[in-house]
């Protein structure tokens, strides 16, 4: 199985998003600079592990995915995290249907401050991105 460049790069953008602005020294220090300098293996083969949840079947092929590959997941990564990228938004009527609520039930806990804060308020309503919703909806469901 042949993984996707658009696969790797959202998982680059989970693992190492926060980063971005990070200077690479601060970057090094968190990961244990020394730890990975002095052994085998790259920066993003210790980021890229089971352990920082990415998928198993990237850290299995990790050493197998072709340069071409790495190198348009790392263009991805860079185009999503200076911002020219706009992330999936919703609405009200897609997180009532995320949800499998009436609009009506997702107003109420719009009112009740229930929902994740939007990100921004249009006058044709909130939105929010797709992930806050759907991070909210694994809350709700433990």
């Amino acid at each position: 199985m042949s993984i996707k460049a658009s696969y790797l790069a959202s998982e680059l953008v989970r693992v190492c998003g926060s980063w971005v602005e990070t200077p690479s020294k601060e970057i090094l220090e968190h990961v244990g600079t020394v730890e990975i300098l002095e052994h085998v293996g790259t920066i993003t083969d210790h980021l890229l592990t089971a352990a920082n949840g990415v998928p198993t079947d990237i850290v299995e092929q990790i050493h197998e995915i072709p340069e071409s590959t790495w190198y348009l997941a790392w263009e991805i990564f860079h185009e999503v995290t200076s911002g020219k990228l706009i992330p999936p938004l919703v609405g009200l009527a897609e997180v009532a249907e995320i949800l499998d609520w009436d609009r009506r039930k997702v107003a109420t806990y719009i009112k009740r401050g229930s929902l994740p804060e939007p990100i921004q308020r249009l006058r044709s309503g909130p939105i929010w991105t797709r992930k806050q919703i759907a991070e909210y909806q694994e809350r709700i469901q433990k």
